[in-house]
């Protein structure tokens, strides 16, 4: 699956081979709210498909650069090619609790990095525990944009608030700027 176009759909080439031919078969989904972008990840869990991808949903004044992450079931033909994604605001019901605690990393051009080591930008999660569907515990995620270390720096925002947290407690609001391993 790939981008297409601008303002983004998703669109998916099949071949029977890794290094093709690749045959182009159409769209899997449309503009997704309000993003002018869209990136996308398909997998499969559990013995079912799931088509995983953004929109714009989150309310940000204005910018369409704030994401939010939505997942969704992929549903394939008789002929093996794939049918088209109904996009949903309410998402799926939980499939499975992976752990009680979530973790939060910065994130510099593939590596996780400390925070006096990061000479150009960061991103950094708010992580909120919020009950999505009918009670189950689940978590919701606001990833930022990126800003200059200097910046992060001036608001105070220190190397290593909260690394993790239980979902089931009350809402954290900021999770903050976290170590960690090489990705």
């Amino acid at each position: 699956s790939f981008a297409t176009e601008f303002p983004e759909k998703i669109a998916y080439a099949m071949s029977r081979s890794l290094d093709g031919p690749w045959e182009y078969k159409g769209l899997l989904n449309e503009i997704a709210g309000n993003s002018n972008t869209n990136h996308q990840s398909i997998i499969d869990f559990k013995g079912k498909s799931y088509f995983i991808y953004h929109n714009g949903g989150m309310d940000v004044k204005g910018s369409s650069y704030r994401r939010s992450v939505c997942i969704d079931y992929l549903y394939y033909n008789k002929d093996g090619t794939l049918k088209r994604v109904q996009m949903t605001t309410e998402g799926l019901e939980q499939v499975a609790l992976p752990d009680d605690r979530a973790q939060a990393f910065v994130i510099l051009e593939g590596l996780l990095a400390e925070l006096q080591l990061v000479r150009r930008h960061l991103a950094y999660l708010d992580i909120v525990a919020e009950l999505a569907h009918h009670g189950h515990i689940g978590a919701k995620f606001q990833a930022l944009a990126l800003v200059p270390v200097g910046d992060v720096t001036r608001q105070g925002i220190g190397r290593k608030e909260v690394e993790e947290a239980p979902l089931h407690v009350d809402p954290l609001q900021r999770v903050g700027i976290v170590g960690g391993p090489k990705l």
